[in-house]
């Protein structure tokens, strides 16, 4: 009874936690219930057992009722503090999931990967579409289109910093002489426009990575099927939903995944333009784990949301 009442004042979820323990304990887990569960099958043979001697029931079966308190209250003890440790890592994680400032970076870091992926992969197809053509300056634009790829992250975040600097940037300067804002404006101090400049720059970063893939997959499709549809007829738009977009579909996906991958784990850029600000409005999964570790020094909650990721 005591087992059962500890055992069932816990959610099914707390079990599966155990999987997140070490091996001694799913080890000690195991061995405790298989016990028990002897214990019990023992308990139901002496119960429904025909005994023709003399003596009561309880004489006859004295010894093995014995053996089987004692081997369950031992088991109990064994049991009880996994069950500790199971509802303490519950509590842990219910605090994890209730805390705003965790779940609003989850929720940010999933459309700041979305978007990074979507605006990358159309950019850079639409850049493999015009570097799989011929024209001059070809190999120039080859190479400036990878030199993104070649800048480290932190001297990518010092460089757009700059562009997008209140008072000496390169954007408010071009705004302003074109008369599209009457005065310089703070961009990086607007959570929004913070957190969407962070994606250019990582936009920028990711286009060469995707473009290179993009364009190897074009220049391995076959130009006879193209040459046949253009000689039955068939315009561009057609020519690309019905040939061009089923074949490059099997190299797209796997790019996309990679790069939600990629966006997701972005940490250089943003500790450079905003670290998490303004408000924690740039904040990412990553880089909450990051204050978690070095700035809060919570180890506990670090532990978990690194687990949740």
């Amino acid at each position: 009874k005591v087992l059962k009442s500890s055992l069932l004042s816990h959610s099914p979820i707390d079990f599966v936690l155990i999987l997140l323990g070490t091996n001694d304990l799913k080890i000690r887990f195991q061995r405790s219930a298989e016990n028990i569960a002897d214990g019990i099958k023992e308990l139901i043979q002496i119960v429904f057992e025909t005994n023709s001697g003399t003596g009561s029931w309880h004489d006859q079966n004295k010894s093995k009722l014995i053996w089987f308190h004692a081997a369950s209250i031992g088991e109990l003890k064994s049991i009880i503090p996994i069950i500790r440790k199971i509802n303490e890592k519950r509590k842990n994680f219910e605090f994890l999931i209730s805390n705003y400032f965790f779940t609003s970076s989850v929720l940010r870091t999933i459309y700041f990967g979305f978007l990074i992926c979507v605006c990358t992969t159309i950019l850079s197809f639409l850049i493999a579409l015009l570097l799989n053509e011929k024209f001059i300056g070809k190999a120039f634009l080859r190479v400036m289109i990878v030199l993104p790829w070649a800048v480290p992250s932190v001297v990518s975040g010092v460089l757009w910093g700059q562009m997008f600097h209140a008072d000496t940037g390169f954007l408010n300067a071009l705004l302003y002489q074109l008369g599209v804002i009457s005065g310089y404006k703070i961009w990086l101090a607007d959570p929004l426009v913070a957190l969407h400049v962070i994606a250019i720059a990582e936009i920028w970063k990711a286009i060469p990575f995707m473009t290179l893939f993009f364009l190897s997959g074009l220049q391995s499709l076959p130009s006879e099927v193209f040459e046949a549809a253009s000689v039955d007829g068939a315009n561009v738009f057609q020519r690309f939903s019905n040939i061009l977009f089923p074949l490059m579909l099997p190299i797209a996906i796997p790019l996309f995944l990679i790069q939600f991958v990629l966006a997701m784990k972005s940490f250089d850029t943003i500790f450079v333009l905003t670290r998490g600000g303004p408000g924690g409005g740039t904040t990412t999964l990553n880089y909450f784990i990051y204050q978690e570790a070095f700035e809060t020094f919570n180890f506990t909650f670090l532990v978990h949301s690194a687990l949740e990721k």
